[in-house]
C-alpha cells in the first residue's frame, strides 16, 4: 500500500540512552555503566529480542488523510499495542514508542516511518553498528532510594497534534509487590521492575499498612519480617538461587519501577485508580501522578 505523503515528523534523541537507563534498573546495575559497556548492553538486548526498554523513547508523526491510510491505520492500530492515532480534518495524527517500530518492520507504514527516521534512529532499527558514539547515561544524581513518583521523560507532541500524543515516563521508588501486581496489569502502559531474580533487597526495604503504624501489632509485624529476610539470607548464603530465596520475602518488600505511556492511558490508570474501593497504596501512586499531568496539562487548557 502507498502511504500518503507525511508533513511532519518528529523523533525524541537518544533511543540507546534511554533503553539502557531503563534495562540497568532491573539488575540495579548502574555502577557498571561505561560507554562499552553500555553498547554491548544495548546490542544483546536487541538480538536477544528483549525489546521492552525500547519502550520508552518515542516519535510522532503527521499524515495526510485518505481513505486508504485510514482504513489500514485503524486496523493496524487495532491490532497493535503502543500506538495512538488520531485524526482532524485532513491530517492524520500518529504515534508510538521504540519498541512500536521496531514491531512495525517489513509493513508499510513502518518502511514509511523508517524512511523518515533521522540517522540515530535509522541504526537502532537496523539494530547495526551499536559502538556509534559516546552513551551519556541520564539521571546520574537520581535518588533511588527515595519514595515516591518522579517524571523522568515528558515527550510533548508538538503544536498541532492532539494531547493524547504526549508520552511520559516516571520512575516509582519505595513501591511493594502488592502495588505493582496491580500496578502493571494497565497493560496499554509500558513497565520495567527491579528483579528480584538478580538483586537483594534488605530489611529496611518494606513498608507496613498505615493501619499498622499506630497499632501494637507493629512490633510484631516487623518481627516475621526480620524473620523472612533472616531466612532469605540463609538461603542465598546456602547456595539457593534468589529467584527461588524470594519465595520466602514478604509482600510489603518495596521495590523500584519505570512506568511510561501516552497521556490517554496515564490519564485512564489514574481515573481507574483514584476511585474510593481502589487499595490504598494504588490510590496513593495515582494521586502522585495526577498531580504531574495536572501540571502538565495546562498549557492545553483541559
Amino acid at each position: 500500500m502507498r502511504i500518503a505523503k507525511h508533513t511532519f515528523v518528529k523523533f525524541e534523541p537518544r533511543p540507546r540512552e534511554r533503553a539502557v537507563f531503563v534495562a540497568r534498573l532491573s539488575y540495579m546495575s548502574y555502577d557498571r555503566a561505561s560507554p562499552e559497556a553500555d553498547s554491548k548492553l544495548v546490542e544483546r538486548l536487541y538480538k536477544l529480542g528483549h525489546h521492552s526498554p525500547f519502550e520508552f523513547s518515542s516519535w510522532f508523526a503527521e499524515f495526510m488523510k485518505t481513505k486508504e491510510l485510514y482504513r489500514y491505520l485503524v486496523e493496524f492500530c487495532v491490532e497493535s499495542r503502543g500506538w495512538e492515532l488520531t485524526w482532524d480534518n485532513g491530517t492524520f495524527y500518529l504515534s508510538g514508542n521504540g519498541r512500536t517500530l521496531l514491531d512495525a518492520r517489513g509493513t508499510a507504514i513502518g518502511k514509511e516511518l523508517y524512511s523518515m527516521a533521522p540517522p540515530e534512529w535509522k541504526r537502532f532499527l537496523e539494530g547495526d553498528g551499536w559502538n556509534w558514539g559516546r552513551l551519556d547515561m541520564p539521571f546520574e544524581d537520581l535518588d533511588m532510594s527515595a519514595p515516591g513518583v518522579r517524571l523522568l521523560w515528558d515527550d510533548r507532541a508538538p503544536a498541532g497534534f492532539d494531547w493524547v500524543h504526549n508520552r511520559m515516563t516516571f520512575f516509582i521508588g519505595g513501591i511493594t509487590r502488592v502495588a505493582t501486581a496491580q500496578l502493571t496489569r494497565h497493560r496499554t502502559l509500558s513497565f520495567l521492575q527491579q528483579s528480584f531474580r538478580y538483586t537483594s533487597p534488605t530489611e529496611d526495604e518494606f513498608l507496613h499498612p498505615p493501619t499498622l503504624i499506630e497499632s501494637d501489632l507493629v512490633r510484631e509485624a516487623q518481627d516475621l519480617v526480620s524473620t523472612s529476610h533472616g531466612l532469605y539470607r540463609k538461603l542465598v548464603s546456602e547456595g539457593v538461587p534468589k529467584e527461588d530465596a524470594r519465595f520466602y520475602l514478604p509482600l510489603g518488600t518495596t521495590t523500584r519501577i519505570i512506568v511510561g505511556g501516552s497521556q490517554r492511558w496515564l490519564e485512564h490508570f489514574v481515573k481507574v485508580r483514584s476511585n474510593l474501593h481502589a487499595q490504598w497504596e494504588i490510590r496513593q501512586i495515582a494521586g502522585e501522578i495526577e498531580k504531574i499531568l495536572t501540571e502538565r496539562r495546562k498549557p492545553y487548557n483541559l
